[in-house]
């Protein structure tokens, strides 16, 4: 991949600031795993340079929205999007977000509940009694 070195640079930041985040290479490609799991791979495709990354399948159809996403190919249809990042200036800010929330959802639970990082984590459910005004319920949410 010619013209990488700063882009890569910056997304290595992001991804190794993760807790357990390590660099691999496949197929030729930066790639960026939590674990086993993959959560961002730097690629060309079709002579752009792309951030690739896992989203939710509804923020997959917002994202392509705008141009400078498209379905990664081959695994679009699991929720990845491909970030266009090469030619032109990059929103840091929004990427990084983006690769983050790919994180959280391919990075093991137990990895999530312990981490101290500034990953923002999803809210977690209120204590029974708060819910409940005290009292508590079976595993169908229904009073015992």
């Amino acid at each position: 991949m010619k013209g990488e070195d700063p882009v890569l640079k910056r997304l290595r930041m992001i991804c190794l600031g993760l807790p357990g985040a390590h660099e691999t290479v496949t197929f030729g490609h930066p790639t960026f795993r939590v674990g086993t799991k993959t959560f961002a791979v730097l690629e060309e495709y079709r002579g752009h340079l792309c951030i690739c990354f896992k989203a939710t399948l509804t923020d997959q159809e917002i994202l392509i929205e705008d141009s400078r996403f498209f379905i990664a190919p081959y695994i679009g249809k699991h929720g990845w999007v491909s970030l266009i990042v090469g030619g032109g200036r990059v929103n840091w800010t929004m990427a990084g977000d983006l690769v983050r929330a790919s994180y959280l959802l391919l990075a093991p639970k137990q990895r999530l509940a312990g981490s101290k990082t500034g990953v923002a984590m999803r809210p977690r459910a209120e204590p029974a009694s708060r819910r409940t005004g005290g009292r508590r319920r079976n595993g169908r949410g229904l009073p015992r």
